[in-house]
């Protein structure tokens, strides 16, 4: 059965790192309080997950924990570091090759951040680290909610590998979110088309606007024709 343990800061007049749920606050002096983490022990392994400070919370957890071993849907996490998951989980993509190429920017901006971070120890704090150093960086709001889509991405094929017990992208509260502005698609109103079209000259670059306007070719297509 799992079980609930405090840990206390260094400074604690308790003079112990961990001390058993039930005696957690006699005689402890942390500011915030102690942490409170769910262990669960399998052979010689120990697993402990973070429950946080609240006491209900953590019990909470504990009994979350507590049906899950008990239907068979628990699994105990293996820790490896989030730079080495990160090129792991790109190297596991069955995708076009641009578009791994096009994730590597946030893989290695997120290991410039996390490191050598366990991907099961981060939490919502580390994402909105991430978002601070981004913002320094003077990214834009939606290449930063691009990089943190992909993060996220990232963080749930580390959940479903067993490497993390949560996805600390999905728990990032709205309000740290990047919001990004959303843009009115430029267009031509019924009254402008032809007075463009007035403009032409009969030959190609008329033609190519008339094949755009029917069918709605992009740019690249219209050349390619």
């Amino acid at each position: 059965m799992p079980s609930l343990q405090a840990k206390h800061t260094r400074n604690c007049a308790l003079g112990r790192p961990w001390t058993p749920f039930a005696a957690a606050v006699d005689g402890c002096t942390c500011a915030l309080g102690p942490v409170y983490y769910v262990v669960v022990r399998e052979g010689s392994r120990a697993q402990k997950l973070r429950a946080g400070r609240n006491r209900k919370e953590a019990e909470r957890a504990l009994r979350k924990t507590a049906v899950a071993l008990d239907e068979g849907d628990f699994r105990m996490q293996t820790t490896i570091a989030f730079s080495a998951w990160g090129d792991r989980w790109l190297g596991s993509l069955e995708r076009k090759s641009s578009t791994i190429r096009s994730y590597r920017p946030t893989i290695n901006l997120a290991s410039e951040v996390f490191g050598s971070t366990p991907v099961r120890r981060l939490t919502p704090e580390h994402i909105s680290r991430l978002n601070r150093v981004m913002r320094a960086k003077e990214l834009s709001a939606s290449t930063r909610a691009k990089h943190l889509r992909v993060l996220g991405a990232c963080l749930q094929a580390a959940l479903r590998h067993g490497f993390a017990g949560r996805n600390p992208v999905r728990d990032l509260p709205s309000s740290e979110r990047p919001r990004p502005e959303r843009k009115e698609a430029a267009y031509f109103t019924n009254e402008e088309t032809p007075r463009l079209f007035a403009e032409f000259e009969p030959g190609l670059h008329r033609v190519l606007f008339l094949t755009a306007l029917k069918t709605g070719m992009r740019q690249g297509e219209l050349i390619a024709l």
